[in-house]
Order: structure tokens, then sequence, then C-alpha cells
């Protein structure tokens, strides 16, 4: 009975150093860091566009690369915190904003809703089960 009562308490405690970014190496706080970088030229590229400043090529161009950077720099940060469907469902999205705004062809355009939809699920059921877990704050005792 207590060894499966420590084997428990061994993996939450295994599961919360996962999940403390200050308990990770070096290199992992390092690389979550990076991810900064493209999160930061898609806000540029994007404000850019706003503005109406053209930095390269033409100014439809400049927005779809701005989205592709901001959807690539979720999609890193969440992968290297091991949050496999958030990451699946920031690179669906990622990959789909590039088959929709290519232009390529229509079928190619099907199959980036269809990406879009299902990243748009992966992500919003990340977030719904997270927001269930919080408690209700009508219920707490003051």
């Amino acid at each position: 009975m207590t060894a499966k009562r420590s084997q428990k308490t061994q993996s939450k405690a295994a599961a919360r150093r996962q999940q403390n970014p200050s308990q990770w190496p070096r290199w992992r706080r390092f690389l979550l860091s990076l991810t900064l970088v493209p999160l930061l030229i898609g806000v540029m590229l994007i404000g850019a566009w706003a503005l109406d400043i053209d930095l390269f090529g033409s100014m439809e161009n400049q927005i779809v690369v701005g989205t592709l950077f901001l959807l690539f720099s979720f999609a890193a940060s969440n992968a290297l915190q091991e949050k496999w469907s958030l990451t699946a469902g920031w690179a669906l999205l990622m990959v789909a904003d590039w088959m929709i705004l290519s232009g390529q062809s229509v079928a190619l355009q099907i199959v980036g809703f269809i990406a879009a939809a299902l990243g748009v699920i992966l992500v919003g059921a990340h977030y719904v089960r997270g927001i269930r877990r919080q408690p209700d704050p009508s219920r707490t005792k003051q």
C-alpha cells in the first residue's frame, strides 16, 4: 500500500518539476526565451502593415509572413513546454494560414480550412479544459 502511495507521490513531484520552468535545464530555458524572437518579428511586421510601412515585397505578403512568425512562436513555445495538443493546434493553424493565403488552388484552400478548424478545436479544447479545472469563485466561502 505504501509503495503505491510513494510511487504516486513521486510521479506527482516529477510532473510538478516538469511544469516548473526554474527546474528545467539551461538550454531548454534558453530555447524557450528564443521563441520570443519570431513573436517580436511577427508583431513588428503586422504593426508595420497596420501603419502602411512596406518593409519587403508587398504589403499582403508582410501580413502573411507576420502571422506565420506569430504562429510559429506559439507552436515552438508550447513544444518546449511539452504541451502537445497546443503545439499541434498552433502548427495546424500555421499550415492552414499558408494553405489558405497562398492561393495555389481551391482544393488546397479547402484542406487549409479543414486544418484551421482542427487547429481551433485543439487550441480551444485545451483552454476549455484549463478553465474547467479552475475552482468556481462563487462557490468559495468567504
